[in-house]
């Protein structure tokens, strides 16, 4: 092919090249993909948690106690959730995370 036409056998070399660059992409996104989105929601949920302890602390410098008491008993009470229901592995030995 390269005797023929050195364009395009550049050409088709060069889409080689692409296709498995994709193929790469494809096999090993299914266990990068999920760290991502994973740390980037732990870290909104950080800032959300420390956003809403400023606002109980505010309200609490505001001699309004109940409303901070409210949103920080809120807050704990989430966090608590979120790690009483996180996805670990069962007694099965299996994950509980949805695929």
């Amino acid at each position: 092919m390269r005797e023929f036409d050195p364009k395009l056998y550049e050409q088709w070399r060069g889409e080689i090249s692409k296709q498995a660059d994709h193929n790469r992409y494809l096999e090993s996104a299914p266990y990068r993909v999920p760290g991502r989105v994973t740390l980037r929601g732990q870290i909104a949920g950080l800032v959300a948690l420390v956003a809403v302890l400023a606002v109980a602390g505010y309200a609490l410098y505001l001699h309004e106690p109940w409303i901070a008491g409210f949103l920080a008993g809120f807050n704990i009470v989430g966090v608590i959730a979120i790690f009483a229901t996180g996805s670990g592995p069962t007694r099965d030995g299996k994950s509980d995370r949805r695929e």
